[in-house]
């Protein structure tokens, strides 16, 4: 009679170890004395691990550690490109009430068009990124 087991747990590194051992029938002593060991090679997995399930552990560790490192990356950055936003925004309203300009997003948009640059930053890159989309296709 076949049956199936399928195990979904999370598991500490050190307890990585010792389930990589009984699945894969190398403990000397088992708690089932039922098992026969002449048939084990009949076994199969659905995802056989390519690492051993302590490395496979460390990588999906690492892995995740450093999409956290990204996240926060990004996050301060994000905060940055804010700062430079409001400053560059009261910049240009202490630029129109000293100078006297009456419309504000006419010096705005001038500035852009002659400098090709835009003050919204996410505008810019994707202006960025499209350019660069252009450029590959020549």
């Amino acid at each position: 009679m076949s049956y199936a087991i399928v195990r979904n747990e999370k598991l500490t590194r050190a307890k990585a170890q010792g389930i990589c051992v009984h699945n894969d029938r190398r403990a000397r002593n088992h708690k089932n004395k039922g098992i026969d060991l002449e048939r084990t090679h009949l076994n199969y997995y659905l995802k056989k691990n390519q690492l051993s399930y302590v490395k496979e552990f460390d990588l999906e560790w690492e892995y995740k550690n450093k999409i956290r490192k990204l996240e926060k990356e990004n996050s301060h950055l994000k905060k940055v490109v804010d700062k430079f936003k409001d400053t560059v925004q009261k910049f240009i309203k202490w630029i129109v009430k000293k100078f006297d300009i009456t419309d504000e997003n006419k010096l705005v948009r001038d500035f852009e068009r002659e400098n090709y640059i835009l003050l919204d930053v996410e505008k810019q890159v994707k202006r960025n990124d499209k350019e660069k989309g252009l450029d590959l296709e020549k």
